[in-house]
């Protein structure tokens, strides 16, 4: 990666847990020239913005606006990285914006995003779009089995293709038995009731549509699946109580 052919800004898309953040965080080690994610942490020259509640991240954007300005510590570049802009609300992408905008050709963005249309177009139009689509499932398995996994198979069809979560559900027991619960409520099977009681813990239920995701695309849903999922992602925009979205997703089979 060349520093001077970098463009400004770097929107990477993709479904949670295709490798967005992998991508970005490899970026950021190239051009700040470390090796490690400890080295990349503890940069001067690094700066992450995570998602928090509108006002905390509204805060957090007015002080990127003088962040970008100030020149590189110990690199020739100061590089921000920012998650799940498809989540900011007008006001806070319009910040983002104008950071964008201002920025000296030394600060590189790099941004992610689940959903390309959410993101705010003005946002979208200075920045170079990149789609990273889930990889096919038998060459995400092959990949997995020459790295040592058990059940590369099951790890594959149940992140539908994407590396990061399958990463994650071959390293959490717990996590995996869940999504092989929610699987067998979709297929007409038994789940566990431990395993659908998510009470309403919003990483869960956040969790539980990541599932839903993978879902949707691998094969050919039914009618009725994809109906359920959308009736259920409108539920949950209606601040209806997540344990009954769940309990709706997963139990609406016909």
């Amino acid at each position: 990666m060349e520093r001077n052919r970098v463009p400004a800004a770097i929107l990477l898309v993709g479904p949670p847990g295709v490798g967005k953040r992998t991508i970005a965080v490899l970026c950021a080690q190239k051009l700040l020239a470390v090796k490690t994610d400890t080295g990349l942490q503890a940069h001067p020259d690094l700066l992450r913005l995570e998602p928090l509640e509108d006002a905390a991240m509204r805060d957090l954007l007015v002080r990127l606006l003088h962040h970008v300005h100030q020149r590189p510590v110990r690199a020739d570049v100061r590089v921000i990285l920012i998650e799940d802009v498809d989540q900011l609300s007008a006001a806070a992408a319009a910040l983002l914006l104008k950071a964008i905008e201002d920025a000296p050709a030394y600060a590189k963005f790099f941004l992610t995003a689940v959903v390309l249309d959410r993101v705010a177009p003005t946002v979208r139009s200075r920045a170079l779009v990149r789609p990273l689509p889930p990889a096919p499932e038998d060459m995400l398995a092959g990949e997995l089995r020459a790295r040592g996994f058990s059940a590369a198979d099951e790890l594959a069809r149940l992140s539908g293709g994407r590396p990061g979560l399958a990463l994650r559900l071959a390293a959490d027991p717990d996590l995996l038995r869940r999504y092989r619960a929610w699987e067998a409520a979709l297929t007409h099977l038994r789940p566990s009731e431990k395993d659908l009681r998510l009470g309403d813990d919003p990483e869960m239920t956040k969790e539980f549509f990541v599932f839903l995701e993978s879902t949707l695309r691998r094969g050919k849903p039914s009618a009725t699946l994809v109906r359920r999922v959308r009736e259920a992602e409108a539920m949950l925009r209606q601040h209806v109580p997540p344990h009954f979205v769940v309990q709706y997703a997963v139990r609406s089979t016909p």
